[in-house]
């Protein structure tokens, strides 16, 4: 009687103990709400396989069984259930599956999505490379987006020059530069602003180490004794300007 005891205590242990790895099946429910007894629940499964088996194709992953670890279960979960709920990236889901270019914007998307879902795994150092990394990433998508706007540029200028009446062209060419400058005017106006005040973070960090943030410079996170420093060195710096000129 007492080996039997034993017996099943251990196997009640067991049974509450922890899994290692998880299949894609067990993770259904926890991604889409289906339950396992739900009558749509395997149609549901082969939708959540259908996401993966994209991703995997695209990466060149072996489309074996799939098994998740217990400590990538929770970005996991987070990463594909956006795919399963999410209209905008379903949206992508589908370019991908198509094999269609995805825009900028839905890049950039895509690449913070995995990182947010991946980001409570990581270790603070480990969640820092990856942050450069997506840097680096976005930095040559600026180069792309840039060079699409000198096309848009270039195609606008070839056009007015198939215009045979000489004074006519300058016409359209100063009408031109005056759209651009009204436009623009508040655009100029942000982006200076902008340079300006990462310029003036970076002198007042130099000066004052303690005020380096792990988080990006942004309005959001700068305390009034960093805004007060910051507008100082924006005067200063404005002053210097002033005086090249």
């Amino acid at each position: 009687m007492i080996r039997k005891k034993k017996e099943g205590n251990h196997y009640r242990n067991r049974k509450t103990k922890e899994k290692e790895y998880y299949s894609l099946r067990s993770l259904v429910p926890e991604i889409t709400g289906i339950e396992v007894d739900d009558a749509y629940f395997d149609s549901t499964h082969k939708a959540i396989q259908r996401i993966v088996k994209t991703f995997q194709s695209l990466e060149g992953i072996d489309k074996g069984t799939l098994k998740i670890h217990k400590d990538q279960k929770a970005g996991f979960v987070k990463a594909t259930k956006a795919f399963y709920e999410k209209d905008k990236y379903r949206d992508i889901l589908g370019k991908l599956r198509n094999g269609n270019p995805l825009t900028i914007e839905e890049s950039d998307l895509l690449i913070e999505h995995f990182y947010e879902s991946m980001k409570s795994e990581l270790t603070r150092e480990e969640a820092k490379k990856v942050e450069e990394q997506i840097e680096n990433l976005k930095g040559d998508q600026f180069y792309e987006k840039r060079d699409q706007i000198e096309q848009l540029i270039i195609k606008d200028m070839q056009m007015v020059d198939n215009i045979k009446d000489y004074p006519t062209k300058l016409r359209y060419m100063e009408e031109y530069k005056e759209a651009l400058n009204q436009v623009l005017q508040k655009w100029r106006k942000d982006v200076q602003y902008r340079v300006m005040s990462e310029r003036a973070y970076e002198r007042v960090v130099q000066q004052n180490p303690n005020f380096l943030q792990d988080e990006p410079f942004s309005s959001d996170n700068i305390t009034p004794e960093l805004l007060i420093k910051l507008m100082h060195e924006a005067i200063l710096m404005q002053h210097e300007e002033d005086t090249k000129k």
